[in-house]
Protein backbone atom coordinates (compact mmCIF):
# COMPACT_ATOMS: atom_id res chain seq x y z
CA UNK A 1 0.00 0.00 0.00
CA UNK A 2 1.33 3.41 -0.75
CA UNK A 3 2.26 6.02 1.53
CA UNK A 4 -1.21 8.20 2.35
CA UNK A 5 -4.13 5.43 0.83
CA UNK A 6 -6.62 4.86 2.55
CA UNK A 7 -7.50 1.86 1.43
CA UNK A 8 -5.68 -1.19 0.22
CA UNK A 9 -6.95 -4.15 -1.96
CA UNK A 10 -4.41 -7.11 -3.50
CA UNK A 11 -6.66 -8.87 -6.22
CA UNK A 12 -8.44 -10.73 -4.24
CA UNK A 13 -11.34 -11.29 -6.71
CA UNK A 14 -9.42 -11.26 -10.00
CA UNK A 15 -6.23 -12.66 -8.93
CA UNK A 16 -4.16 -10.34 -9.73
CA UNK A 17 -1.27 -8.30 -7.30
CA UNK A 18 -3.10 -5.12 -7.90
CA UNK A 19 -0.68 -2.92 -5.50
CA UNK A 20 2.49 -4.36 -6.80
CA UNK A 21 0.92 -3.52 -10.70
CA UNK A 22 -0.44 0.44 -9.39
CA UNK A 23 3.40 0.81 -7.71
CA UNK A 24 4.83 0.36 -10.69
CA UNK A 25 2.88 2.67 -12.43
CA UNK A 26 3.13 5.42 -10.19
CA UNK A 27 6.95 4.85 -10.11
CA UNK A 28 7.06 5.71 -13.53
CA UNK A 29 5.17 8.82 -12.61
CA UNK A 30 7.85 9.70 -9.90
CA UNK A 31 10.96 9.42 -11.54
CA UNK A 32 10.94 13.28 -12.02
CA UNK A 33 11.06 14.14 -8.86
CA UNK A 34 14.25 11.83 -7.68
CA UNK A 35 15.79 14.04 -10.58
CA UNK A 36 14.55 17.05 -9.62
CA UNK A 37 16.08 16.58 -6.19
CA UNK A 38 18.99 15.42 -7.42
CA UNK A 39 19.21 18.98 -9.13
CA UNK A 40 17.82 20.99 -6.22
CA UNK A 41 20.86 19.41 -4.13
CA UNK A 42 23.33 20.58 -6.97
CA UNK A 43 21.58 24.18 -6.51
CA UNK A 44 22.05 23.94 -2.83
CA UNK A 45 26.01 22.94 -2.94
CA UNK A 46 26.67 26.01 -5.60
CA UNK A 47 24.51 28.41 -3.52
CA UNK A 48 26.65 27.25 -0.73
CA UNK A 49 29.84 27.97 -2.78
CA UNK A 50 29.10 31.54 -4.04
CA UNK A 51 28.29 32.31 -0.07
CA UNK A 52 31.40 31.53 1.15
CA UNK A 53 33.03 33.34 -1.69
CA UNK A 54 31.58 36.01 -0.73
CA UNK A 55 32.26 35.80 3.03
CA UNK A 56 35.70 35.46 1.92
CA UNK A 57 35.68 38.65 -0.24
CA UNK A 58 34.27 40.37 2.29
CA UNK A 59 37.05 39.39 4.76
CA UNK A 60 39.23 40.49 1.82
CA UNK A 61 37.80 43.93 1.36
CA UNK A 62 38.24 44.21 5.48
CA UNK A 63 42.12 43.35 4.97
CA UNK A 64 42.41 45.36 2.25
CA UNK A 65 40.62 48.64 4.64
CA UNK A 66 43.15 48.64 7.12
CA UNK A 67 45.74 49.29 4.54
CA UNK A 68 44.09 52.54 3.40
CA UNK A 69 44.13 54.27 7.04
CA UNK A 70 47.13 56.16 7.21
CA UNK A 71 47.84 55.65 11.06
CA UNK A 72 50.16 52.11 10.21
CA UNK A 73 52.19 53.69 7.50
CA UNK A 74 53.31 56.40 10.31
CA UNK A 75 53.21 54.61 13.66
CA UNK A 76 56.46 55.64 15.67
CA UNK A 77 57.93 53.48 18.56
CA UNK A 78 59.83 54.97 22.09
CA UNK A 79 62.69 53.15 23.37
CA UNK A 80 64.26 54.44 26.54
CA UNK A 81 67.89 53.95 27.81
CA UNK A 82 66.16 52.99 31.53
CA UNK A 83 62.73 51.96 31.01
CA UNK A 84 63.17 51.06 35.10
CA UNK A 85 62.57 54.87 35.20
CA UNK A 86 60.59 56.09 31.79
CA UNK A 87 58.49 54.71 29.47
CA UNK A 88 56.82 56.42 26.02
CA UNK A 89 54.38 56.51 23.48
CA UNK A 90 54.61 58.66 20.75
CA UNK A 91 51.15 59.40 18.26
CA UNK A 92 51.63 58.53 14.62
CA UNK A 93 53.70 60.75 12.16
CA UNK A 94 55.85 62.19 15.14
CA UNK A 95 59.28 63.39 14.34
CA UNK A 96 62.01 60.94 14.35
CA UNK A 97 64.88 61.50 17.21
CA UNK A 98 65.78 61.48 20.48
CA UNK A 99 64.81 63.49 24.07
CA UNK A 100 67.13 63.53 26.60
CA UNK A 101 65.06 63.98 30.35
CA UNK A 102 65.46 62.99 34.03
CA UNK A 103 62.92 62.17 36.33
CA UNK A 104 63.13 64.50 39.43
CA UNK A 105 59.43 63.08 41.56
CA UNK A 106 56.91 61.13 41.03
CA UNK A 107 53.70 62.08 41.71
CA UNK A 108 51.83 61.07 44.87
CA UNK A 109 48.44 60.86 46.87
CA UNK A 110 48.16 62.85 49.84
CA UNK A 111 47.54 60.06 52.64
CA UNK A 112 47.21 60.65 56.39
CA UNK A 113 46.63 58.46 59.22
CA UNK A 114 45.61 59.38 62.48
CA UNK A 115 46.44 58.20 66.12
CA UNK A 116 45.87 54.61 67.72
CA UNK A 117 42.34 53.46 69.08
CA UNK A 118 41.53 50.37 70.97
CA UNK A 119 38.97 48.79 69.02
CA UNK A 120 37.22 49.67 66.03
CA UNK A 121 33.82 50.42 67.82
CA UNK A 122 36.20 53.12 69.86
CA UNK A 123 33.49 56.13 70.61
CA UNK A 124 35.19 59.40 68.14
CA UNK A 125 31.99 60.98 69.24
CA UNK A 126 28.63 62.89 67.05
CA UNK A 127 29.16 65.92 65.30
CA UNK A 128 30.18 66.82 61.66
CA UNK A 129 33.17 66.48 59.56
CA UNK A 130 34.46 68.37 56.89
CA UNK A 131 36.50 67.22 53.95
CA UNK A 132 38.27 69.68 51.47
CA UNK A 133 40.54 67.70 48.42
CA UNK A 134 42.90 70.61 46.72
CA UNK A 135 40.53 73.46 45.87
CA UNK A 136 37.48 71.56 46.27
CA UNK A 137 35.04 71.84 49.39
CA UNK A 138 32.26 69.91 49.67
CA UNK A 139 29.23 69.88 52.86
CA UNK A 140 30.14 68.62 56.07
CA UNK A 141 29.16 64.98 57.03
CA UNK A 142 27.01 64.42 59.95
CA UNK A 143 27.99 61.37 62.49
CA UNK A 144 25.54 60.28 65.02
CA UNK A 145 25.45 57.74 67.35
CA UNK A 146 25.01 54.54 67.18
CA UNK A 147 27.39 55.20 64.12
CA UNK A 148 29.48 57.92 66.00
CA UNK A 149 32.11 55.06 65.90
CA UNK A 150 35.74 54.33 64.81
CA UNK A 151 34.67 52.17 61.83
CA UNK A 152 31.70 54.27 61.50
CA UNK A 153 33.83 57.59 60.54
CA UNK A 154 35.25 55.08 58.05
CA UNK A 155 32.32 54.01 56.26
CA UNK A 156 30.80 57.79 56.97
CA UNK A 157 33.32 59.14 54.72
CA UNK A 158 33.73 56.35 52.16
CA UNK A 159 29.89 56.87 52.09
CA UNK A 160 29.78 60.61 51.00
CA UNK A 161 32.20 60.04 47.82
CA UNK A 162 34.05 63.36 48.40
CA UNK A 163 37.25 61.93 46.69
CA UNK A 164 38.87 60.74 49.75
CA UNK A 165 39.31 57.06 50.37
CA UNK A 166 38.99 56.03 54.27
CA UNK A 167 40.15 52.93 55.76
CA UNK A 168 41.67 51.49 59.33
CA UNK A 169 44.89 50.35 59.58
CA UNK A 170 44.85 47.25 62.29
CA UNK A 171 48.64 47.17 63.52
CA UNK A 172 47.98 44.01 64.96
CA UNK A 173 47.66 43.15 69.36
CA UNK A 174 50.96 43.61 70.23
CA UNK A 175 49.96 47.50 69.30
CA UNK A 176 47.50 47.22 72.34
CA UNK A 177 45.33 49.76 72.64
CA UNK A 178 46.85 51.77 69.40
CA UNK A 179 45.83 48.99 67.06
CA UNK A 180 43.56 50.76 64.83
CA UNK A 181 44.78 54.07 63.18
CA UNK A 182 42.15 55.74 60.76
CA UNK A 183 44.23 56.40 57.45
CA UNK A 184 42.55 58.94 54.81
CA UNK A 185 43.90 58.55 50.91
CA UNK A 186 43.05 61.13 48.61
CA UNK A 187 42.04 59.91 44.93
CA UNK A 188 43.40 62.90 43.03
CA UNK A 189 47.25 62.57 42.91
CA UNK A 190 49.60 65.72 42.75
CA UNK A 191 49.06 68.36 44.74
CA UNK A 192 45.70 69.29 43.38
CA UNK A 193 44.75 66.72 45.90
CA UNK A 194 45.59 67.52 48.99
CA UNK A 195 43.43 66.28 51.90
CA UNK A 196 42.18 69.01 54.56
CA UNK A 197 39.91 67.12 57.61
CA UNK A 198 38.38 69.38 60.24
CA UNK A 199 36.80 67.07 63.14
CA UNK A 200 33.74 68.45 64.90
CA UNK A 201 33.17 65.62 67.27
CA UNK A 202 32.54 65.91 70.95
CA UNK A 203 34.12 62.33 71.42
CA UNK A 204 37.60 61.02 70.79
CA UNK A 205 38.57 63.32 67.67
CA UNK A 206 41.18 61.41 65.15
CA UNK A 207 44.18 63.45 65.14
CA UNK A 208 45.79 63.16 61.61
CA UNK A 209 49.73 63.11 60.42
CA UNK A 210 50.96 62.99 56.98
CA UNK A 211 51.91 59.70 56.11
CA UNK A 212 52.59 60.69 52.12
CA UNK A 213 53.29 63.94 51.06
CA UNK A 214 50.98 65.48 47.99
CA UNK A 215 53.61 65.82 45.21
CA UNK A 216 53.58 66.37 41.54
CA UNK A 217 55.57 64.58 39.10
CA UNK A 218 58.98 66.53 38.08
CA UNK A 219 61.00 65.70 35.07
CA UNK A 220 63.69 67.89 33.44
CA UNK A 221 63.82 67.98 29.35
CA UNK A 222 67.07 68.83 28.65
CA UNK A 223 70.54 69.41 30.47
CA UNK A 224 72.31 71.99 32.43
CA UNK A 225 71.42 75.74 32.73
CA UNK A 226 68.77 75.75 29.86
CA UNK A 227 66.72 72.31 30.74
CA UNK A 228 63.24 72.89 31.37
CA UNK A 229 60.95 72.06 34.81
CA UNK A 230 57.91 70.18 33.72
CA UNK A 231 54.91 69.36 36.34
CA UNK A 232 52.07 66.91 36.13
CA UNK A 233 49.68 65.74 38.88
CA UNK A 234 50.10 62.31 37.44
CA UNK A 235 52.69 59.66 36.25
CA UNK A 236 51.40 59.67 33.22
CA UNK A 237 52.46 62.99 31.47
CA UNK A 238 50.98 64.55 28.43
CA UNK A 239 51.37 67.97 26.40
CA UNK A 240 54.70 68.85 27.50
CA UNK A 241 56.18 66.96 24.58
CA UNK A 242 53.76 67.19 21.57
CA UNK A 243 52.28 63.96 20.74
CA UNK A 244 53.88 61.80 23.51
CA UNK A 245 53.23 60.43 26.44
CA UNK A 246 55.69 59.67 28.97
CA UNK A 247 54.87 56.82 31.54
CA UNK A 248 56.76 57.61 34.95
CA UNK A 249 58.41 54.42 36.73
CA UNK A 250 60.61 56.15 39.44
CA UNK A 251 62.32 58.84 40.29
CA UNK A 252 66.17 59.17 39.80
CA UNK A 253 67.36 63.08 39.99
CA UNK A 254 69.88 63.73 38.08
CA UNK A 255 70.06 60.39 36.03
CA UNK A 256 69.65 61.09 32.23
CA UNK A 257 66.83 59.28 29.86
CA UNK A 258 67.35 58.73 26.46
CA UNK A 259 64.36 58.30 24.80
CA UNK A 260 64.54 57.40 20.93
CA UNK A 261 61.83 57.93 18.39
CA UNK A 262 62.24 55.67 15.47
CA UNK A 263 59.51 53.87 12.89
CA UNK A 264 57.17 51.38 14.17
CA UNK A 265 56.42 48.50 11.54
CA UNK A 266 54.85 45.99 12.69
CA UNK A 267 50.79 47.09 12.34
CA UNK A 268 51.91 47.61 9.22
CA UNK A 269 53.58 44.55 8.57
CA UNK A 270 50.59 42.50 10.04
CA UNK A 271 48.47 43.93 7.62
CA UNK A 272 50.31 43.24 4.45
CA UNK A 273 50.23 39.90 5.62
CA UNK A 274 46.69 39.72 6.72
CA UNK A 275 45.76 40.93 3.05
CA UNK A 276 48.17 38.29 1.84
CA UNK A 277 46.37 35.71 3.95
CA UNK A 278 42.79 36.64 3.03
CA UNK A 279 43.95 36.98 -0.84
CA UNK A 280 45.56 33.12 -0.33
CA UNK A 281 42.31 31.97 1.58
CA UNK A 282 40.12 33.18 -1.62
CA UNK A 283 42.98 31.64 -3.96
CA UNK A 284 42.18 28.72 -2.31
CA UNK A 285 38.47 28.55 -3.01
CA UNK A 286 39.06 29.14 -6.34
CA UNK A 287 41.01 26.40 -6.77
CA UNK A 288 38.63 24.10 -5.03
CA UNK A 289 35.90 25.41 -7.26
CA UNK A 290 37.85 24.92 -10.51
CA UNK A 291 39.49 21.84 -9.68
CA UNK A 292 39.43 18.90 -12.26
CA UNK A 293 40.34 15.03 -11.94
CA UNK A 294 41.32 14.12 -15.60
CA UNK A 295 41.01 10.52 -14.36
CA UNK A 296 37.88 10.49 -12.85
CA UNK A 297 36.19 13.52 -14.41
CA UNK A 298 35.02 14.94 -11.14
CA UNK A 299 35.17 18.57 -11.22
CA UNK A 300 34.88 21.28 -8.37
CA UNK A 301 31.40 23.17 -7.66
CA UNK A 302 31.76 25.93 -9.69
CA UNK A 303 33.37 24.18 -12.44
CA UNK A 304 33.85 26.58 -15.64
CA UNK A 305 32.01 29.20 -14.09
CA UNK A 306 32.52 32.19 -15.85
CA UNK A 307 31.27 34.83 -13.53
CA UNK A 308 34.01 33.64 -11.05
CA UNK A 309 36.67 33.17 -13.69
CA UNK A 310 35.97 36.88 -14.45
CA UNK A 311 36.26 37.37 -10.68
CA UNK A 312 39.43 35.53 -10.26
CA UNK A 313 41.26 37.04 -13.11
CA UNK A 314 40.21 41.04 -12.04
CA UNK A 315 41.19 39.96 -8.01
CA UNK A 316 44.43 39.04 -9.85
CA UNK A 317 45.01 41.95 -11.89
CA UNK A 318 43.91 44.06 -9.40
CA UNK A 319 46.58 42.98 -6.94
CA UNK A 320 49.70 41.64 -8.64
CA UNK A 321 49.97 44.15 -11.69
CA UNK A 322 51.89 47.58 -11.38
CA UNK A 323 50.62 50.78 -10.16
CA UNK A 324 51.20 54.15 -11.22
CA UNK A 325 52.05 55.70 -7.77
CA UNK A 326 55.02 57.23 -8.35
CA UNK A 327 57.34 55.32 -6.94
CA UNK A 328 60.14 52.74 -7.67
CA UNK A 329 58.05 50.52 -4.97
CA UNK A 330 54.62 49.90 -7.70
CA UNK A 331 53.70 46.53 -7.61
CA UNK A 332 54.10 43.61 -5.06
CA UNK A 333 56.51 41.91 -6.57
CA UNK A 334 58.89 45.46 -6.07
CA UNK A 335 57.80 44.38 -2.43
CA UNK A 336 59.69 40.80 -2.76
CA UNK A 337 55.69 39.55 -2.74
CA UNK A 338 55.44 37.33 -5.62
CA UNK A 339 52.80 34.40 -6.83
CA UNK A 340 53.41 31.02 -6.51
CA UNK A 341 52.44 28.23 -8.64
CA UNK A 342 49.15 27.50 -6.68
CA UNK A 343 48.15 31.28 -7.37
CA UNK A 344 48.75 31.89 -3.34
CA UNK A 345 50.97 35.12 -2.69
CA UNK A 346 53.93 34.52 -0.27
CA UNK A 347 56.87 36.99 0.91
CA UNK A 348 59.56 35.11 -1.25
CA UNK A 349 62.72 37.98 -0.37
CA UNK A 350 62.73 38.95 2.82
CA UNK A 351 65.41 41.52 2.12
CA UNK A 352 63.30 43.39 -0.24
CA UNK A 353 59.95 42.99 1.88
CA UNK A 354 61.66 44.74 4.71
CA UNK A 355 63.73 47.28 2.70
CA UNK A 356 60.05 47.97 1.27
CA UNK A 357 58.97 48.27 5.21
CA UNK A 358 62.00 51.04 5.92
CA UNK A 359 59.89 53.21 3.11
CA UNK A 360 56.16 53.62 4.96
CA UNK A 361 55.69 56.44 2.73
CA UNK A 362 56.25 54.24 -0.37
CA UNK A 363 54.18 51.83 0.82
CA UNK A 364 51.54 54.23 1.20
CA UNK A 365 51.12 55.29 -1.88
CA UNK A 366 51.70 51.77 -3.17
CA UNK A 367 48.61 49.96 -1.11
CA UNK A 368 46.30 52.74 -0.16
CA UNK A 369 46.66 55.44 -3.16
CA UNK A 370 43.28 56.30 -3.69
CA UNK A 371 43.70 56.16 -7.69
CA UNK A 372 45.92 53.28 -8.07
CA UNK A 373 46.39 51.66 -4.82
CA UNK A 374 46.27 48.18 -4.26
CA UNK A 375 43.99 48.32 -1.67
CA UNK A 376 41.88 50.97 -2.66
CA UNK A 377 41.46 48.67 -5.80
CA UNK A 378 40.59 45.67 -4.00
CA UNK A 379 38.20 47.19 -2.26
CA UNK A 380 36.63 48.62 -4.79
CA UNK A 381 35.96 45.23 -6.68
CA UNK A 382 34.61 43.76 -3.19
CA UNK A 383 32.14 46.05 -3.12
CA UNK A 384 30.74 45.99 -6.77
CA UNK A 385 31.14 42.07 -6.53
CA UNK A 386 29.13 41.85 -3.03
CA UNK A 387 26.60 45.10 -3.64
CA UNK A 388 23.63 42.96 -1.94
CA UNK A 389 21.63 45.05 -5.10
CA UNK A 390 23.40 44.24 -8.13
CA UNK A 391 26.57 42.76 -7.13
CA UNK A 392 28.05 39.86 -9.55
CA UNK A 393 28.09 37.53 -6.27
CA UNK A 394 25.07 38.56 -4.96
CA UNK A 395 22.94 38.24 -8.31
CA UNK A 396 24.08 34.57 -8.13
CA UNK A 397 22.90 33.73 -5.06
CA UNK A 398 19.67 35.41 -6.05
CA UNK A 399 19.81 33.41 -9.06
CA UNK A 400 20.25 30.20 -7.20
CA UNK A 401 17.71 30.98 -4.89
CA UNK A 402 14.97 31.75 -7.53
CA UNK A 403 15.80 28.25 -9.21
CA UNK A 404 15.95 26.30 -5.81
CA UNK A 405 12.21 27.92 -5.37
CA UNK A 406 11.58 26.88 -9.00
CA UNK A 407 12.43 22.89 -8.75
CA UNK A 408 10.77 22.93 -5.27
CA UNK A 409 7.42 23.96 -7.09
CA UNK A 410 7.95 21.43 -9.58
CA UNK A 411 8.73 18.82 -7.62
CA UNK A 412 5.47 19.47 -5.24
CA UNK A 413 3.64 19.58 -8.88
CA UNK A 414 4.60 16.32 -9.69
CA UNK A 415 3.89 14.58 -5.89
CA UNK A 416 0.68 16.27 -6.27
CA UNK A 417 0.16 14.85 -9.78
CA UNK A 418 1.17 11.25 -8.18
CA UNK A 419 -1.20 11.43 -5.55
CA UNK A 420 -3.96 11.66 -7.61
CA UNK A 421 -3.25 9.50 -10.20
CA UNK A 422 -2.87 6.89 -7.63
CA UNK A 423 -6.59 7.86 -6.24
CA UNK A 424 -7.94 7.73 -9.79
CA UNK A 425 -6.41 3.91 -10.16
CA UNK A 426 -7.16 2.53 -6.75
CA UNK A 427 -10.79 4.07 -7.26
CA UNK A 428 -10.43 2.20 -10.67
CA UNK A 429 -8.75 -1.26 -9.82
CA UNK A 430 -11.63 -1.47 -6.44
CA UNK A 431 -14.11 -0.62 -8.83
CA UNK A 432 -13.16 -3.61 -11.33
CA UNK A 433 -12.04 -5.50 -8.21
CA UNK A 434 -15.31 -5.23 -7.02
CA UNK A 435 -17.41 -5.99 -10.67
CA UNK A 436 -15.21 -9.06 -10.71
CA UNK A 437 -16.31 -10.15 -7.58
CA UNK A 438 -19.86 -9.69 -8.32
CA UNK A 439 -19.44 -11.41 -11.45
CA UNK A 440 -18.04 -14.54 -9.72
CA UNK A 441 -20.72 -14.33 -7.20
CA UNK A 442 -23.45 -14.59 -9.88
CA UNK A 443 -21.41 -17.34 -11.28
CA UNK A 444 -21.53 -19.31 -8.32
CA UNK A 445 -24.80 -18.82 -8.19
CA UNK A 446 -25.87 -19.70 -11.71
CA UNK A 447 -23.79 -22.64 -11.09
CA UNK A 448 -25.77 -23.79 -7.81
CA UNK A 449 -29.17 -23.45 -9.60
CA UNK A 450 -27.90 -25.86 -12.49
CA UNK A 451 -26.56 -28.25 -10.34
CA UNK A 452 -30.31 -28.40 -8.55
CA UNK A 453 -32.34 -29.63 -11.97
CA UNK A 454 -33.54 -33.09 -11.99
CA UNK A 455 -31.39 -35.61 -14.02
CA UNK A 456 -33.61 -37.41 -16.62
CA UNK A 457 -33.34 -41.08 -16.63
CA UNK A 458 -32.97 -43.22 -20.31
CA UNK A 459 -34.41 -46.00 -21.25
CA UNK A 460 -33.11 -49.65 -22.82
Amino acid sequence: MAAGSIFQFAGLSSGFNTDTILQKMLDVQRAPIQALQTRQAQVTQEQTAWRSINTRLLALGTAAEKLQQSEPYQERRVTSSKADIVTASAQPGQDLGQISLSVEALAQSHQQISQGFATLDAPVGSGTVTLQVGSASFNPIQLEAPNATLQGLRDAINNSKHGIRASVLDAGESAGNSRYRLMLTSETSGSQGAIQATFNLDGTVPTMSTLVTAQDAHVKLGQGAAAVDVYSSTNSMSGALAGITLSLKSASPGTQVNLQLSRETSELRGNVQGLLDQYNTLAESFNANFKYNKDTGETGILFGDSTLLSLQQQLFDKVTGSREVGSSLNSLSAMGINVDDKGKLAITSNAAFEAALAKPDDVRKLFADTQFGIAAGVKNLVSQATNIVDGSVSLQDKRLTGHYDDIQQSITRTQQKVSRTEQRLRETFLAMESAMSKMKSQSQALSASLGSLPTSATGG
